[in-house]
């Protein structure tokens, strides 16, 4: 604080080590209540206990902070470093998930899936998340935080997902693999933002659809470095599905209360090209 005792975060300084090891995934479990999680889902997805290490030292002039957190299924670190109030990543901030983590921790996926038997999921794919050359200003002085400016390469993998599918209803179920996803977003300022995916899918050794995106997105802070409310006002690129079975699609439409199969055909093919005007999408 200074002389009249006036909170200036600017200012202040820290020294700490924060460590906990063999954390029950219990406790965890209590702490996220009202987050939509069912319970026990944390320790099913994470494991029975978790190591804990973050320790921060500095201030906003010239600080470091570092995380190491480590569970039987799921691991997260993070090294970083504030100069000047900038936040930067010295190493790629990762994140890594086993299926059964992501599983538990997205139910919409297994809630999709109940109450049909067409597509049966035996092997959740792996999850990893690496945040590189993150570079963020903080906001001092009260004032809110402003993201232009900001930069990051993020890259998220999915490994290979395993199950069954059924091309008909009267089919028999076929092995199905929905190969590793890959999407990167790289930022060289928030304002404008690249969009990149690809993903492959087979069912008994067969191609069953491919996956292409190819996206540049724009307009997504407004004039003080804001995020918008609703749709980015600039959308250029193209996304393409092509060949997907149909029959893949189906649980995750069946709110719809189409039958993909039967209404469409056993296959798809989509392609979406945008382009927009800065400020033409609402």
């Amino acid at each position: 604080s200074d002389s009249d005792g006036s909170i200036t975060p600017s200012t202040a300084t820290i020294d700490a080590k924060i460590t906990g090891k063999g954390i029950p995934s219990d406790l965890v479990d209590a702490l996220a209540t009202g987050t939509g999680l069912a319970p026990g889902a944390l320790r099913r997805g994470l494991g029975d206990t978790a190591d804990l290490e973050v320790t921060a030292k500095g201030s906003l002039k010239d600080a470091t902070a570092k995380l190491n957190f480590t569970a039987p299924y799921a691991t997260a670190t993070a090294d970083l470093r504030i100069t000047d109030s900038l936040l930067t990543s010295q190493t790629p901030i990762t994140i890594r998930a086993q299926g059964r983590t992501l599983g538990e921790l997205v139910p919409q996926i297994q809630s999709s899936l109940a109450g049909q038997d067409a597509l049966k999921i035996d092997t959740m794919p792996e999850l990893t998340v690496a945040v590189d050359k993150a570079r963020i200003k903080l906001p001092t002085g009260g004032v809110p935080l402003d993201l232009r400016g900001a930069s990051a390469d993020a890259q998220v993998s999915l490994g290979e997902a395993r199950g069954t599918l059924k091309l008909d209803k009267g089919a028999n179920p076929e092995p199905f693999t929905l190969s590793g996803f890959q999407a990167r977003i790289t930022t060289d300022d928030l304002s404008t933002i690249k969009l990149t995916s690809a993903s492959r899918a087979t069912v008994g050794g067969r191609s069953a659809g491919m996956l292409d995106v190819d996206l540049d997105v724009g307009g997504v802070l407004d004039s003080n470095g804001a995020p918008i409310k609703g749709m980015p006002g600039r959308i250029a690129g193209r996304a393409a599905l092509k060949g997907i079975a149909t029959a893949i699609a189906q649980p995750f439409g069946q709110a719809t209360g189409l039958e993909l199969p039967a209404d469409i055909g056993p296959t798809l093919d989509v392609e979406l090209t945008a382009a927009t005007l800065e400020g033409a999408i609402a």
